[in-house]
């Protein structure tokens, strides 16, 4: 590993510690005296009082077990996972997935690419449209004054590549940008819609002097359309068909790079009718089939815990585990059935469904695993209340309750950092995220 990156790592280590003491042991910012591997020899715990709630923690054995069962997913389908940052924003977990065997980084915008490229892998993958001429150029620049840097990035018409070429003329680029052509589907996001849009796209590609096209790509999530997990799957096949079908005209009109070539689809749900749908090239040795999910790190309750092909829709016994939990301490019981948390809408994601509560902590220290679910009737901005029942014990003031939520993405962005935790709650590291 070079000594840039493990400068970065450093960097990472330092800036962690820094939050750790400025966040919950009240000292001031400093980067001289505290390392990350003292973390864990502090013995802190997460819900005993060493650190203040409402609190996020991320579980370390389920981290670890949904990491290697997405990576056994791929060895054994021949395909390449390179998950989307934008879920934790953590340059720690980038590396962490890299180290477990990931191809690469997934990012969604250029800010991200910058944080990644101080502190993250070389290898990133920009699933979106990079036209912004400030962008451009700063990637121009990364791009050639760092051979290792491996970047990709996407194109789905002949007026944006034109405009990229004509920004990275002016820039001097001086090796070509590696493009995927984005296709898309009706009332979707960004891609070429149709075969004819994926022509003039590549045929501009191949005119320009600033880039190379070395593949097709797909967020094949947005076609999910239906009112049944069957039809919506079947509406997914098809736009991996349209997929398939563009990748195999840019290669008989040989308007793609001979090698290196990729097609890559994102998303945490359907990953298997992805690898389903591009069996025909996954024993090609110039083809790499790239995977993008990125909450199946993390994984959640809601559609994920679902629809996933590694949880609700798999057969076997070993799925994916929830790693995030959300701690928050019972701070009135104003009337009877009713408690006030202190958690709410800065500190939990809402957006795909309200957290759910799976335990109860006593203010004495005993751990109980909930019977029966708690229902929100509302989450403010501080304060989230909850509906009890006989069902429930005697919930108390002073009592913690944990909860799993619904979409990691709208989770890490609240947390500057998240502790990640054992089993029995041990503060072991802790994770810096970069919104």
């Amino acid at each position: 590993m070079s000594l840039e990156i493990n400068n970065s790592r450093q960097m990472l280590s330092d800036l962690l510690a820094s939050e750790f003491k400025m966040h919950w042991r009240g000292l001031p910012l400093s980067r001289s005296s505290f390392s990350v591997s003292e973390i864990e020899a502090l013995g802190w715990n997460a819900l005993n009082g060493d650190l203040l709630t409402p609190l996020l923690v991320l579980k370390e054995s389920a981290l670890a077990h949904n990491i290697e069962l997405m990576s056994e997913f791929c060895r054994e389908n021949n395909v390449l996972h390179a998950p989307h940052a934008k879920t934790p924003m953590s340059p720690q977990l980038a590396w962490q997935l890299v180290d477990a065997g990931s191809w690469g980084t997934t990012v969604a915008t250029i800010d991200q690419v910058r944080v990644m490229r101080k502190y993250g892998p070389n290898r990133l993958f920009l699933a979106n449209q990079l036209v912004e001429r400030q962008a451009l150029r700063w990637i121009a620049s990364e791009h050639d004054s760092d051979p290792e840097f491996d970047f990709f990035c996407l194109v789905d018409s002949d007026d944006g590549v034109e405009l990229m070429d004509s920004v990275l003329k002016q820039a001097r680029l001086s090796r070509p940008l590696k493009v995927l052509i984005e296709v898309g589907m009706p009332g979707g996001r960004g891609g070429c819609r149709d075969i004819e849009a994926v022509a003039r796209t590549a045929e501009a590609i191949a005119k320009s002097e600033t880039m190379t096209l070395v593949g097709v790509e797909i967020y094949e999530a947005m076609a999910a359309k239906g009112n049944t997990l069957a039809e919506k799957i079947n509406a997914v096949d098809e736009a991996l068909a349209f997929a398939r079908q563009s990748f195999e005209f840019v290669r008989q009109n040989q308007l793609i790079a001979r090698s290196g070539q990729i097609l890559s689809a994102g998303g945490s749900l359907y990953f298997d009718r992805v690898v389903a749908a591009f069996e025909h090239y996954r024993p090609d040795p110039e083809v790499s089939i790239v995977l993008r999910g990125g909450c199946v790190v993390t994984h959640e309750i809601g559609d994920n815990d679902h629809v996933s092909p590694l949880a609700g829709r798999s057969v076997e016994s070993n799925t994916l585990k929830q790693a995030l939990e959300l701690w928050a301490l019972v701070i009135s019981r104003p009337e009877k059935g009713l408690a006030v948390l202190n958690f709410g809408k800065r500190d939990a994601p809402f957006d795909k469904g309200k957290p759910v509560a799976f335990s109860v902590r006593s203010y004495e220290g005993d751990i109980r695993e909930l019977t029966e679910p708690l229902t929100i009737r509302s989450i403010n901005d501080h304060h989230t209340v909850i509906e009890t029942g006989p069902a429930h014990g005697d919930l108390a003031v002073g009592d913690l309750v944990g909860f799993h939520v619904a979409h990691p993405c709208t989770a890490f962005d609240k947390w500057r950092l998240v502790p990640v935790v054992d089993d029995t709650y041990t503060v072991t590291d802790g994770i810096v995220t970069f919104f």
